[in-house]
């Protein structure tokens, strides 16, 4: 009888743990709240960074959220909600103040794209076996359209009311928002695993044989293209210019209105991330260990720090600090100017996915579906 007692608390606990809440339906108040990061490097120009952010610097525990699976796409912020897709079919919405699981969408199979929207509209791809695009009202809960699309690659971009996917058969599509249907096609001799990004009027589409491809937005059609030296698994980021690392471990600043090469450096081991740029610097994770600072106008290297660890999440800027995780769970705050150590934590899994940020506070998901909320905790806690 009383083991009986007891066990109903416990269930009713780890149900709310869990998060069994239902379908998430945003509010009609929400849709006023603007989305600091809706991409998956935050802007459209894919900069991971936020340079007027007030983030602190240390690393202390807002919030934590256990998840029972890891993240399968890029961490988003709409309308006050932190987006989290996960391995096991699900993209959960948690209160960014308080972590308190909102609800979820159940996208019936893998979901590689993460989650962007445009006021109430939400989109998401799923991968292999459905490989399906859809469009759901995040008021209503239900679905506008789909379509078929193989291999969607990891990241999508909204520019000027068209939805542009790009695909692991070498094909960037833009889509009209509201139907789903075709505006343009662009085909590529390259495969496109990486997400575009947006600047200057063009479309950047990286391809994984080291083609850097700027497309029209309005036709799809190309209007020039960069030939690097090593494969691309990073997208591109974009300030006064065009900056990518490739598997070889070289960091380039392409022209961003002809694709002109304007600098290369080398780090000392192969390059997963995609850099962070913010106020004139770069910054650049790399496999062998070290995030590195190079000046953004020349390539020169103005600091490095080493972790030890593998580093294969992309380092977030957030105000006077720059954010990156390691392989073995190990996050750690450093100041830009410097690169001397503020602040650093471990965590529960592998930090797999690039951290984001909503100005004040960074977010940061393990591979153990572990995600934490890092920023200046409130008075009385």
């Amino acid at each position: 009888m009383s083991g009986r007692m007891l066990f109903i608390p416990a269930f009713l606990i780890l149900t709310l743990m869990v998060g069994c809440s239902g379908k998430y339906k945003t509010d009609k108040h929400e849709l006023v709240t603007g989305s600091a990061w809706p991409y998956h490097r935050g802007n459209l120009s894919s900069p991971g960074a936020l340079p007027d952010a007030d983030f602190g610097g240390k690393l202390d525990i807002v919030w934590q959220h256990q998840s029972n699976d890891k993240p399968a796409g890029p961490l988003t912020i709409h309308q006050g909600q932190l987006i989290y897709p996960g391995a096991k079919n699900k993209i959960r919405f948690l209160q960014l103040e308080t972590g308190k699981y909102s609800g979820h969408i159940k996208p019936k199979g893998y979901v590689q794209s993460g989650l962007v929207a445009k006021d109430s509209l939400g989109f998401f791809a799923t991968g292999p076996r459905k490989n399906l695009l859809k469009c759901v009202n995040l008021r209503k809960g239900k679905k506008i359209w789909d379509r078929y699309i193989l291999d969607v690659a990891s990241g999508m971009l909204l520019v000027d009311d068209m939805l542009i996917v790009g695909a692991g058969e070498g094909v960037l599509t833009a889509l009209d928002v509201e139907s789903g249907e075709e505006v343009w096609s662009f085909t590529a001799e390259s495969r496109f695993h990486i997400p575009p990004a947006y600047s200057n009027g063009f479309i950047f589409q990286p391809g994984d044989d080291g083609t850097i491809y700027a497309l029209n937005p309005r036709d799809g059609s190309e209007v020039f293209r960069s030939e690097l030296d090593g494969p691309l698994v990073s997208p591109v980021a974009i300030d006064d210019l065009v900056y990518v690392a490739d598997m070889d471990g070289n960091v380039y600043a392409l022209d961003k209105s002809n694709g002109e090469r304007i600098w290369q450096q080398t780090l000392d081991g192969p390059v997963w991330t995609s850099p962070a740029v913010s106020e004139g610097t770069l910054f650049v994770g790399h496999s062998g260990g070290e995030l590195v600072a190079l000046d953004a106008l020349t390539g020169d290297i103005v600091w490095k720090y080493s972790t030890v660890d593998v580093i294969r999440a992309s380092a977030l800027v957030a105000g006077q600090y720059v954010i990156v995780g390691t392989l073995t769970g190990k996050l750690y705050s450093l100041d830009v100017d410097d690169g001397s150590l503020v602040d650093q934590r471990e965590l529960k899994g592998a930090i797999s996915a690039s951290p984001l940020s909503d100005g004040s506070r960074v977010y940061v998901a393990t591979d153990r579906g572990l995600i934490t909320c890092f920023g200046l905790v409130p008075d009385g806690e």
